[in-house]
């Protein structure tokens, strides 16, 4: 395996001079074990037994594969499609999901976080093709895309580690027959700079990597990597290297787990019916060769010598299979792996009887479970590196390319919202206030500002603003005359962001039982006016 540390130290006595410090602090060591561990490959799977000779054989465990699974419940609710980021202002926010889409970031988040869950930790870093003058070194942007890589953790190497941040990092980069090695550092005035080292595969096995021919690209105080990994104290190496897995303290659990699935197996296979059928039994043909009323492989027949006792001329034996014994053994287990994994005490039924790995949104997670605080806790450490994520993205796209700017004053002007359709039933609670603003419970500038993230004063102006076009178009709306997509589309435009729900919205309206449709965006102050009725004659 190719020795990444020191290429790394070798590299950073090139960058920054051979008397410069080049400690690698690294990542945690015991990587390789979880990675075996998540792909299904853990060595406890592998024993011997010997044979009545004496002879040694090699057998292997059946498994559950628990770890790989426990880290794909923890992507699915860490961040998922139903993950946003945006940058307060529409204008700002426009070039931004465009990077993000393209790049289909949070399609390709869920692998990735079910990735850095496991093994402990891996990276997002932002980059595009730069072109710069070879004879100054000036940076001369382009029409070039911003692109967003997810750097799997055994090719992620953390150079400098500062009270739990890294700081300085190097990465890898594998292509078919060539490899890249590319250093994040800080110069002597803390700006960093982004070196790359390429090289080849060798004959007798591994890479050659030339460490006096590289590129070497000034950027600023602004990291362009961030590095993820589980939000949980540094058990194994403190203060020396970052990252743990998730399943870290329940190595001993899965241990468990898989020696309880195996005797499933073997349960079932040594507890099948089994014909004892004696020797004597057997015809042979006119050379003496034995004929079998079986497959001789048959495994469900056994072959004994004649005991000259009528009833073992043939019998049956019917095993008593202990499912229910094994059964309670793995859910023990199951439950085990699942608190130490932080996913609470009681989230997994082998039998599938009762308890989900993760509850839906119609048996919605109570706030007090802990499940719903190790969610909230991975969350706050994924707000700031998802902040950080986009600041990477503005400062390359501004720097590095002629694309349109993005703008952010400051961090606090991104704004991450996660899915929490584990917490609450957002759907439900989102359809049942439409159907308040369809009824006339509540406003639409009520509505806006509780699901669109706009304090009341905003949510009104913005009625207000498209109220001359509302007017204008509501007649024809309501005769028929225009659908409701055309309505939407002329007065809030073919791009608006909530069309969809408007439009839904305004169907639900005509199927309301009224002579005039009420579009919710009558002037708030207005009192409502009674249509005056002709008194029937009482005469």
């Amino acid at each position: 395996m190719l020795d990444l540390e020191n290429y790394v130290k070798s590299a950073l006595a090139v960058l920054k001079g051979q008397n410069a410090n080049v400690n690698v602090q690294g990542r945690n060591k015991n990587i390789e074990l979880y990675y075996d561990i998540w792909r299904g490959n853990p060595s406890w799977l592998k024993y011997n037994y010997k044979l009545t000779s004496g002879v040694s054989k090699e057998a292997k465990m059946k498994t559950l594969n628990m770890p790989r699974y426990i880290c794909r419940l923890w992507a699915n609710n860490y961040a998922n499609e139903d993950t946003t980021l945006t940058i307060n202002g529409e204008n700002k926010n426009n070039r931004l999901q465009e990077i993000l889409t393209n790049n289909n970031i949070f399609g390709r988040f869920n692998n990735f976080c079910e990735m850095f869950m496991g093994l402990g930790i891996g990276a997002t870093v932002v980059e595009t093709d730069i072109e710069y003058d070879k004879e100054t070194k000036d940076i001369i942007p382009g029409d070039s895309e911003v692109r967003i890589k997810m750097i799997p953790g055994r090719r992620v190497i953390p150079i400098t580690i500062d009270d739990g941040e890294v700081i300085e990092c190097a990465f890898v980069s594998y292509s078919t027959g060539a490899i890249k090695l590319i250093l994040h550092y800080l110069d002597e005035s803390n700006k960093y700079h982004v070196a790359t080292f390429k090289g080849k595969q060798a004959e007798q096995g591994g890479y050659n990597i030339d460490l006096e021919n590289y590129v070497d690209i000034k950027a600023d105080t602004i990291p362009l990597f961030q590095i993820w990994y589980p939000n949980l104290s540094e058990e194994d190496e403190v203060d020396k290297s970052i990252g743990t897995s998730i399943f870290s303290t329940a190595i001993d659990t899965f241990k468990h787990l898989d020696l309880g699935y195996t005797a499933y197996y073997k349960e079932i296979k040594l507890g099948q019916k089994i014909k004892f059928l004696s020797t004597d039994q057997v015809d042979h043909d006119k050379d003496g060769n034995p004929v079998y009323a079986f497959d001789e492989n048959d495994e469900s027949v056994i072959f004994i010598k004649n005991a000259n006792d009528s009833k073992s001329q043939m019998q049956e034996f019917n095993g008593e299979l202990r499912i229910d014994a094994i059964t309670k053994y793995i859910n023990t287990n199951l439950n085990c792996a699942a608190m130490l994994c932080g996913l609470g005490q009681t989230q997994f039924e082998f039998d599938g009887g009762g308890g989900r790995p993760i509850q839906t949104a119609t048996g919605v997670i109570a706030k007090q479970t802990e499940l719903y605080r190790n969610v909230v806790k991975q969350e706050n450490l994924a707000t700031g590196l998802f902040r950080k994520l986009v600041q990477a993205i503005a400062y390359v796209n501004n720097t590095f390319t002629n694309n349109t700017k993005i703008e952010i004053k400051s961090l606090n002007d991104i704004t991450i919202t996660y899915d929490d359709n584990i917490v609450e039933d957002t759907a439900s609670k989102k359809q049942a206030e439409l159907n308040e603003v369809n009824a006339g419970v509540m406003s639409i500038a009520e509505f806006r500002s509780h699901w669109y993230d706009e304090d009341l004063e905003t949510a009104k102006k913005f009625v207000q603003n498209n109220a001359l076009l509302i007017d204008k178009y509501t007649l024809a709306l309501q005769s028929g005359v225009m659908t409701p997509e055309t309505f939407v589309d002329i007065v809030y435009g073919e791009n608006y962001k909530y069309k969809n729900e408007l439009i839904q919205m305004i169907k639900g309206q005509y199927s309301q039982p009224k002579e005039q449709i009420n579009t919710g965006f009558e002037d708030e102050n207005d009192e409502p006016v009674e249509e005056e009725k002709d008194q029937e004659d009482d005469e």
